[in-house]
């Protein structure tokens, strides 16, 4: 009977759960726990005392919890479960969920101290708070995890005294990220250049008019964003049109038309990829002539479809930028190799030659990129990872 108290007791304690903490978060938690263990093994007040953990303020799911019932073993000290049901939430959920022998009954209806005597758990001496501050580890603008920080309060007190006998405060700082690579001095600049759009319409049936209409509407919306649109260059994004109308009311020269527009955004490249498809609905304003009222349709459904424009086109949702670098270049054959080796470099997209200034030994390139895979800014690390093109 013991033995199956002793495994019962140890099974439950070890459930597997969720772990919302991310793995920069926990390596940081776990370096407090170390720290932890540390400050434990130095502390008199738990020579030859029973110490209890209650549950941690501020932790997730019970990682923390674990961590320091760990550090608490680590550290030589005496830690139990707590016998006082009235007080220990934990404690009382573990005997909630216990079952005992045959009949099934609950070891919430034994008495603590039987189990005291059947020598499963000792009596709490010590009852040991923690509470947990946690800075969540973010992701910056790169797509990358920066680093969590947390600070752990240890607060121990005599179940007998009711006195306070020990306090431990852990602070873990996050580790500043190292320095991005530095330009090369051939480089002479880079600058950020606007991605260039081309915009597709189709019309349906009697639908052309409305369709030229929102055309314009949404090549001003994406000229708004930032975008060059339907420039002298190869776009990098693609924004299809296709629009179609019926007629809702007719009287006399009042019209009223409803309408269809099914809009699509292309990344081309490298790799042609979806950015988003939508299919809007709308009816136009009563209007007086076939033109105002293609005209009203159009307002109905080119607003709808600038909203969801701006959200799929906005910077942080495409992903990729577009940059400008000038280099100094000896000659054509130099500049081709810098060109071929940004365009072999994972997450471009594009990589072409823009300009040459032979005079002075310039040569400028334009590349597009996925921001997420270079966080040290593209022109640095293409020359970090190949150094001989500076050469």
């Amino acid at each position: 009977m013991k033995t199956i108290i002793a495994s019962t007791l140890a099974s439950a304690a070890l459930i597997a759960c969720a772990e919302p903490f991310g793995a920069a978060e926990k390596a940081v938690l776990r370096d407090v726990a170390k720290q932890a263990e540390a400050k434990l093994k130095e502390a008199a007040a738990f020579e030859g005392k029973a110490v209890t953990l209650l549950p941690v303020h501020g932790d997730e799911d019970g990682y923390m919890e674990r961590l320091l019932i760990g550090a608490v073993v680590l550290s030589g000290r005496t830690g139990v479960i707590s016998n006082d049901e009235k007080n220990d939430e934990r404690f009382k959920r573990i005997l909630a969920d216990i079952k005992w022998d045959a009949v099934q009954r609950r070891l919430s209806s034994i008495d603590p101290a039987t189990i005291d005597e059947l020598g499963r758990l000792k009596s709490t001496q010590i009852l040991m708070e923690a509470r947990l501050d946690l800075t969540r580890a973010t992701t910056n603008e790169y797509g990358e995890a920066t680093g969590a920080s947390a600070e752990l309060n240890l607060l121990a007190y005599a179940v007998e005294t009711k006195q306070y006998v020990w306090n431990a405060n852990i602070v873990k700082e996050p580790e500043a990220p190292p320095p991005p690579p530095q330009l090369p001095k051939q480089i002479a600049s880079t600058a950020v250049s606007p991605l260039h759009v081309a915009v597709e319409a189709k019309a349906g049936k009697n639908a052309e008019r409305v369709s030229g209409f929102v055309e314009t509407s949404v090549r001003g919306m994406l000229a708004q964003l930032g975008y060059v649109v339907d420039g002298n260059r190869k776009p990098d994004v693609i924004v299809s049109l296709e629009t179609s109308r019926e007629t809702f009311d007719h009287t006399g020269g009042w019209f009223v038309y409803d309408g269809t527009l099914k809009v699509k955004a292309n990344v081309v490249g490298a790799e042609a990829k979806l950015l988003g498809e939508t299919s809007i609905a709308g009816r136009g304003a009563r209007g007086l002539g076939e033109i105002q009222a293609d005209r009203n349709l159009a307002d109905a459904l080119g607003e709808q479809a600038a909203g969801w424009l701006k959200r799929t086109l906005k910077s942080d949702a495409v992903g990729f930028e577009a940059l400008l670098f000038s280099v100094y270049t000896l000659d054509a054959a130099d500049a081709e190799k810098i060109r071929t080796a940004a365009a072999a470099m994972d997450g471009t997209r594009v990589a072409t030659t823009e300009s040459t200034d032979e005079a002075n030994g310039w040569t400028t390139f334009r590349v597009v990129y996925e921001k997420a895979k270079f966080p040290g800014g593209f022109a640095a690390m293409l020359f970090a990872a190949n150094p001989e093109l500076l050469k």
